[in-house]
């Protein structure tokens, strides 16, 4: 955003310039819950798949439908809250694998 906004000297045109990578990652990030349901992560597969069910709601049925949502303002408060949302299931996570290594030794 900070990069779009550099070059170009405005905030209009954001989303048209990173819709398709936008959805293409946020579509992706179904692979969190198949590592949940796998094994691979020790996190809930219900948590992970709420946040990534949400993410991929807002990107593909709100902001593709919803052309106003587009906005830059809009992309800078959703792309925030992803973040933090994303930050607290980390930290737990990490909590989750540093009992796991404690238990184990």
């Amino acid at each position: 955003m900070v990069r779009f906004y550099m070059e170009k000297g405005t905030h209009r045109g954001l989303y048209k310039s990173i819709q398709k990578t936008l959805k293409f990652f946020q579509t992706f990030a179904l692979l969190e819950v198949v590592h949940c349901l796998i094994g691979i992560v020790p996190t809930s597969v219900l948590v992970t798949g709420v946040q990534v069910s949400s993410r991929i709601f807002m990107v593909w049925l709100i902001t593709h439908s919803i052309k106003p949502i587009q906005f830059f303002y809009h992309l800078i408060s959703r792309w925030s809250c992803w973040r933090a949302s994303h930050d607290i299931r980390c930290l737990a996570l990490r909590k989750e694998i540093r009992d796991v290594f404690s238990k184990a030794s």
